[in-house]
């Protein structure tokens, strides 16, 4: 069975399993599921394997390898979700079963509100900074977010949280994929 995507002029056919990777379970970037079905945004990434092989590596080496926690990691792709105009939709942060905490920090961040934890807002802003400047942070804005109690490492996280994101968005912008919109069938 084939399927199609299209979007700004550009079609891609998803022929089957052997197009799409499988579920790499040690990334938050979903491949395919139990179902047989990707999300859209990994169907059309796969017509260019680099592109998704690329996302994969970002995504695992900022689940395994990050100097940021889950939580932070999530706060950062939300604030890029934000800025970018993208979906950004993890399925735990929209579930019954996310923690009062967590759905007080993703209502916060979608409207613009500052958070209460004084380290999390400093990430919300070092990492709209990061995203809005283009990576051109001034030296007083690099200082309050260490002095918050972040390493320069977590700066270098942030790009790679910025270059998935980009990956994803654009990906997205270009098919007019939708978060928690419909999955291709490719068993």
């Amino acid at each position: 069975m084939k399927n199609m995507l299209a979007g700004a002029g550009i079609s891609l056919c998803v022929a089957g399993r052997e197009t799409v990777p499988a579920n790499d379970s040690d990334t938050r970037c979903e491949g395919i599921d139990e179902t047989d079905t990707v999300p859209t945004i990994n169907a059309a990434m796969a017509g260019a394997p680099a592109l998704f092989a690329t996302y994969q590596n970002c995504c695992r080496a900022l689940s395994q390898d990050s100097t940021l926690t889950p939580l932070e990691q999530r706060v950062v792709f939300l604030v890029l979700a934000v800025v970018s105009g993208c979906n950004y939709e993890p399925s735990d942060e929209s579930a019954c079963t996310a923690s009062e905490t967590l759905r007080k920090i993703v209502a916060a961040i979608r409207a613009g509100r500052p958070l209460a934890d004084a380290r999390l807002r400093a990430l919300v802003s070092f990492t709209r900074t990061m995203f809005i400047h283009r990576g051109r942070p001034s030296e007083h804005e690099v200082k309050t977010f260490l002095h918050a109690g972040y390493l320069e490492e977590n700066i270098l996280d942030i790009i790679l949280a910025i270059a998935a994101n980009t990956l994803d968005s654009y990906t997205s912008h270009v098919f007019h994929t939708k978060a928690g919109g419909p999955a291709l069938s490719v068993g």
